[in-house]
């Protein structure tokens, strides 16, 4: 997977997924065959620090000193938004959960859920979605194999595109999304492994409301870093999981 190390602004856009990941929002009501994914966060927050003022004397020369600071970065991988979904009472605990995203085999997205051995998936796309993916670049190899008079076409291919990222309430931010897809005439389009590099969005408002987001401690934040979801392996999508909404 190639990477890129582009920073893009912020972007306050829809979040129907699209393009080569999705552009169908829901779950099926019935269970059929997917593509699951595991994802990895590497996320930080940073937050502007309070301002403080120290002031000192020397003889008749007084010295003010204003500071302000950034608050250290906040560290906001898997386990912090799985402790998350604990304080908001999606779980009671984060054992035996993680992250997975699916696609159906269309490559349309079905949406971002925590997954536990024996218990009902739970969407999450209220505390982490991705958008619809734009200014697409493609790469692709088209390879024909003809037996006697059948002939099958295989298409693979790179997409780089600029796609909106979403964590919590209102963290609106923006990065580069890069996957490897397949096509043939036996085979619907699969979403192999996808990366999401470059994250960068600021001022950590609610749109409407403009409330700080739930669980940033200060306003003024700035979140950078990367998603990648891992090779897609074959899947069952959830059938009426239990789905919250970020508060």
């Amino acid at each position: 997977m190639m990477k890129t190390t582009i920073q893009i602004p912020l972007v306050l856009g829809g979040l129907a997924l699209g393009s080569a990941l999705a552009n169908a929002q829901g779950t099926p009501s019935t269970p059929v065959a997917g593509t699951q994914h595991s994802l990895a966060l590497g996320l930080v927050i940073s937050s502007q620090g309070t301002t403080t003022t120290k002031i000192k004397t020397r003889g008749s020369t007084t010295i003010t000193t204003v500071t302000e600071p950034i608050i250290v970065t906040k560290r906001f991988s898997n386990r912090e938004l799985l402790n998350l979904l604990v304080t908001k009472g999606v779980i009671t605990s984060i054992t035996g959960w993680s992250l997975s995203y699916y696609t159906d085999l269309t490559g349309q997205n079905v949406g971002t859920y925590i997954v536990k051995s024996g218990a009902t998936p739970i969407k999450i796309d209220s505390y982490l979605s991705l958008g619809t993916p734009s200014a697409s670049l493609q790469q692709s190899t088209s390879q024909t194999r003809t037996t006697g008079t059948t002939s099958t076409t295989t298409v693979t291919g790179w997409n780089l595109s600029v796609i909106p990222v979403q964590v919590g309430a209102g963290f609106h931010a923006q990065g580069a999304l890069s996957n490897d897809t397949s096509t043939s005439a036996t085979n619907a389009t699969t979403i192999q492994d996808f990366e999401v590099d470059g994250i960068l969005g600021t001022d950590a408002y609610d749109p409407t409301t403009g409330a700080p987001v739930p669980f940033v401690s200060s306003a003024n934040s700035i979140l950078q870093g990367w998603i990648y979801g891992g090779w897609g392996q074959s899947a069952n999508l959830p059938s009426s999981p239990l789905s919250y909404t970020a508060s």
